[in-house]
């Protein structure tokens, strides 16, 4: 308790060496405080957790991340959940409603945080594919750096991979995806180099 009283008395510089203090021995109390009426504390508590990577507050990252007025919480939120890897295989059917639904600024950190989570390729891969296709340069480039994190999960994606490597703006994104599929990925890539030097 004192060390949370500390943290919300705290002048803005010495709040994060706080809340640190407080999420090492009481990491609830600083769940707690991402509902607190200060953006300050809820950024800096969002912050710490993050980086303790924090699976318990997964729920809370969600709930930040849909509902939070400050939109740098949202992208903090957003990367905790993908720092919790397959621990936020739960949140993967919220975060493609995000993907489908908006708000559009969300749309490409959501694809990236997709494969940080790395779970449920049947129903995440298929989006990526969509959004590398479609998608503006940021969403296309998200999507070929998850498909990458999918590695060979990511083999249905093989054909969107090699058409990407005709757009400049993916090419790096793409070959570095392809790489991650493994063998399969291969020949494409072979016959893609072959007859682009023609």
């Amino acid at each position: 308790i004192a060390l949370e009283e500390t943290f919300l008395r705290s002048p803005e510089l010495e709040v994060p060496d706080h809340a640190l203090a407080l999420a090492a021995c009481a990491p609830d109390r600083v769940v707690d405080l991402l509902t607190h009426e200060s953006a300050l504390h809820r950024r800096i508590a969002m912050t710490t957790l993050a980086e303790l990577a924090y699976a318990p507050a997964r729920d809370a990252y969600l709930v930040s991340f849909k509902s939070d007025p400050d939109g740098e919480i949202r992208l903090a939120a957003l990367r905790a959940l993908g720092g919790l890897g397959k621990e936020a295989a739960e949140t993967v059917p919220a975060l493609l409603e995000v993907v489908r639904q908006g708000p559009e600024e969300l749309r490409a950190p959501v694809l990236l945080a997709l494969g940080e989570i790395g779970s449920q390729p049947d129903l995440v891969v298929p989006v990526l594919v969509e959004y590398l296709e479609k998608g503006d340069i940021e969403s296309r480039r998200f999507a070929a750096a998850s498909l990458e994190k999918f590695g060979k999960r990511a083999t249905p994606a093989i054909p969107a991979l090699i058409k990407a490597l005709e757009d400049l703006a993916t090419r790096d994104w793409a070959v570095y995806a392809l790489a991650a599929c493994g063998k399969e990925a291969v020949s494409p890539c072979l016959l893609y180099t072959s007859d682009a030097a023609d």
